[in-house]
């Protein structure tokens, strides 16, 4: 998978926020394996210049936690081989 990722870094007063994107450039493998696939982030504005001067209008914090992806069954596996011509009959 060929991503972008864009890091915007926002001082308002005394503290410094940061911000980033993904953005998804070629999915690679995870065009069959779309779980595994990075959720794209965007930024609500376009930066474009180091030094850029904005007026913060509204600051949102949001938490959260990551978890791993949920292993495949026995039938999805099989299914996902056959689906992308991978191994043999025996495998």
């Amino acid at each position: 998978c060929k991503r972008r990722g864009t890091t915007v870094e926002l001082k308002a007063g005394a503290e410094m926020f940061t911000a980033r994107a993904v953005e998804v450039i070629d999915p690679g493998f995870t065009a069959a394996m779309e779980w595994l696939r990075p959720e794209e982030v965007r930024l609500p504005h376009d930066f474009k210049e180091a030094g850029e001067t904005y007026k913060l209008l509204r600051l949102e914090i949001k938490e959260g936690l990551t978890s791993p992806p949920q292993l495949l069954t026995e039938a999805e596996l099989i299914d996902q081989m056959e689906k992308h011509g991978i191994g043999t009959d025996a495998s």
